[in-house]
């Protein structure tokens, strides 16, 4: 199968487990064919767009992985979470990002924010899947990365304007992100800019 469409992407689809709904690869492919266009333009135009899809019983590690061009989809998952059609689009955004292993490495917390943060602005329907980032937990740190990083982007945003979480994704794709960007992008260090977050989430902010 291939998703069609203007600016959609190219999209190759294996399915290796016949339990799996066709009506849940459906929902990938009309996913990606929705969100790949928008993430690409927001975060790198210059990105492919062909994209490997495999609903894999044999990976057993989490709900999905990416990796050398191939979005891998965990055939338990996809069974048990056939509304989470989102998850393809946080994987989606590894792709876009393009960033180095070394990167992935030394900064994986906002790697994994980034791509939490556009499941967050981009998801078709991350409601359906219970998914989102509205809550703050106590206790939680910037290192979490995933939500709880997506949720200090998100409120970064809010304070700072649109534009900063591109700005650290280029920095983070050409290899020249270090924490001085934030005291170079908004006057705060990174410390202080998430003891705000957390007083701000304490007193009731929330994400739109």
């Amino acid at each position: 199968m291939r998703s069609e469409g203007r600016r959609a992407p190219d999209v190759t689809v294996r399915v290796l487990d016949p339990k799996v709904s066709a009506d849940t690869v459906n929902g990938y492919l009309d996913t990606l064919a929705d969100v790949v266009p928008a993430i690409t333009d927001f975060f790198n135009p210059a990105t492919t767009t062909r994209i490997r899809l495999v609903v894999d019983p044999g990976y057993t590690d989490g709900p999905a992985a990416t990796g050398g061009g191939v979005i891998t989809v965990s055939a338990a998952y996809a069974r048990s979470h056939p509304r989470d059609l989102d998850v393809v689009t946080h994987e989606v955004t590894h792709l876009i990002q393009g960033y180095s292993p070394g990167t992935y490495a030394d900064w994986w917390h906002w790697v994994e924010g980034v791509a939490d943060y556009a499941r967050y602005r981009f998801g078709r329907d991350n409601a359906a899947a219970g998914w989102s980032i509205t809550h703050y937990e106590r206790g939680s740190a910037l290192t979490d990365g995933y939500r709880a990083t997506a949720r200090f982007l998100a409120w970064a945003v809010a304070v700072g304007g649109d534009g900063i979480v591109q700005d650290l994704d280029t920095t983070l794709r050409n290899g020249t992100y270090t924490d001085k960007f934030w005291a170079a992008r908004t006057g705060d260090d990174i410390a202080a800019l998430w003891s705000r977050y957390v007083r701000a989430s304490v007193k009731g902010w929330r994400p739109v």
